[in-house]
């Protein structure tokens, strides 16, 4: 199966005021900012290979914060992705009653059957594990098309689809490359288990591949004295992992996913394509 996350963008002064955006190219609001921070995090543990987004202000800027609260690959943009073009109704405040028929087209703007034959094809062309940062009318489009109630999810939201992929898409790697920051020691494989919450440390278990998830200080302490390796993707935490009491553990920062995140539960190696900084601390690591 081919999986698809697909992310609604933040919240804009357009959905505020209840006007239609369409291509108009609005900004997000501060809450829509912080939508993208908060859905960036639930997304990490479903592993992310790329992240493509609609060329519109909205859509970039919720991929570029997710990118960046997780450094994971940098987004690309795709036009193809665009909301549906509204025309003359573009900025005004009431849809028509008509615009789910597949023979409406407003003065100027795309009907129903010109959005899919710009969004289909674009969408069958991702690969597995993508994030795709779109609107309203795009991502009831590919629902639609996956066999899936064409709803419109909240902003800042998300929702998984799933389809066939042939056997060669099956063919997935399972090295994970990182730029690293910090880094006592290496042995950077295992099951991978994402750490943000207490209930989440039931999963460390000796042959688990930790990956500190904006968690706590206390709840990252407790994740790596299981002895597994980790790998912290909070920054904020680097001195005190390093510095205290845990610092034997084998330990790096991600400081950058070079080609995404492994998934929840998947078994995974990780390659640290380059260490910025080794504490002189140590005198012994490893890097696979």
């Amino acid at each position: 199966m081919k999986t698809t996350i697909l992310v609604r963008h933040g919240e804009t002064p357009d959905i505020i005021e209840n006007r239609i955006s369409g291509q108009r190219d609005v900004p997000l609001t501060d809450n829509g900012r912080l939508q993208a921070v908060e859905s960036g995090w639930k997304i990490a543990r479903l592993g992310i290979v790329q992240i493509v987004s609609s060329d519109l202000l909205r859509a970039k800027e919720t991929a570029e914060i997710i990118s960046r609260e997780l450094r994971i690959c940098r987004p690309t943009t795709d036009s193809r992705f665009r909301e549906r073009n509204w025309g003359a109704l573009e900025g005004t405040r009431k849809y028509p009653v008509a615009r789910f028929s597949e023979d409406y087209k407003p003065d100027g703007g795309e009907s129903l059957a010109e959005l899919r034959e710009r969004v289909l094809p674009a969408f069958d062309g991702l690969p597995d594990k993508t994030l795709l940062v779109a609107h309203a009318g795009v991502i009831r489009c590919i629902l639609d098309y996956c066999g899936m109630k064409a709803e419109t999810i909240p902003v800042g939201s998300y929702i998984v689809v799933q389809r066939e992929t042939s056997p060669i898409e099956q063919q997935e790697s399972k090295v994970f490359e990182l730029d690293g920051g910090v880094i006592s020691r290496g042995g950077f494989s295992g099951i991978a288990a994402y750490i943000q919450n207490a209930g989440d440390l039931a999963k460390c278990q000796m042959n688990s591949l930790i990956l500190l998830c904006n968690c706590k200080k206390d709840i990252a302490v407790e994740a790596l004295r299981y002895g597994s390796p980790a790998i912290n993707m909070t920054g904020a935490l680097t001195a005190h992992l390093t510095c205290g009491r845990t610092n034997m553990a084998p330990f790096a920062v991600a400081n950058f996913w070079t080609n995404g995140l492994p998934a929840e539960g998947e078994y995974v190696n990780v390659k640290i394509k380059q260490v910025n900084k080794i504490l002189k601390n140590f005198t012994e690591f490893y890097l696979q």
